[in-house]
């Protein structure tokens, strides 16, 4: 998950609470307004494998990193889907499709954990696997719990309680930056794999 979608949709957020001038409003109404029609794609098709204490070689393990990135995509990585959970209006359909999505996307990560830690990956792979699945993991976490977060900091601003120091709560880990996503971006191009997950 690219970490300027949760800034993105922290910054939508506090246009939406604190207020903005008449120009904007209408700019932000357009865009809200496009992204709002756009339904919610469930896909089904996660990362998985089923290899255990194999070794692997380079071209599978490419290919599965490619895999379970552009999975993470066209699940959390959907601006339907962040725009909704931040939104606050679910309707009974956008709610059973995004806790599919969650659970899609859980299943997506520990699918691949699992491929990590039960073979042998190539010379730096391992590493570089495992930093991958922890960037994207702890991003995911930050997608979700955002949701509750954002509905939280609706509810103080309409009760006055609103402050700078309420931002603090809903920005993500540490560990979700784009320091760490550039060292990412930059091995995945270093190493030839061409995925969509990083692009706007």
């Amino acid at each position: 998950m690219k970490n300027h979608i949760i800034i993105s949709v922290i910054l939508l957020i506090a246009i939406m609470t604190v207020g903005c001038s008449n120009q904007n409003e209408k700019s932000n109404s357009t865009i809200e307004s496009t992204i709002s029609k756009k339904s919610i794609e469930i896909n089904n098709n996660i990362f998985k494998n089923s290899d255990s204490n194999k070794k692997i070689s380079v071209k599978e393990a490419k290919n599965n990193i490619k895999v379970y990135l552009n999975t993470q995509k066209q699940l959390l990585g959907q601006p339907a889907v962040i725009y909704k959970m931040s939104s606050g209006n679910l309707n009974s359909k956008d709610k059973k499709d995004i806790e599919k999505i969650i659970e899609l996307t859980n299943k997506n990560d520990e699918n691949f954990l699992n491929y990590i830690n039960n073979n042998i990956l190539p010379k730096d792979y391992d590493k570089w696997s495992k930093r991958i699945y922890t960037y994207i993991n702890n991003s995911n976490i930050a997608i979700i719990n955002l949701n509750d977060k954002l509905h939280n900091l609706k509810k103080e601003s309409k009760e006055g309680k609103m402050s700078l120091d309420n931002f603090k709560d809903i920005l993500p880990e540490s560990n979700v930056n784009g320091r760490e996503q550039k060292k990412i971006e930059e091995f995945l191009e270093r190493e030839n794999i061409n995925t969509d997950v990083f692009k706007k």
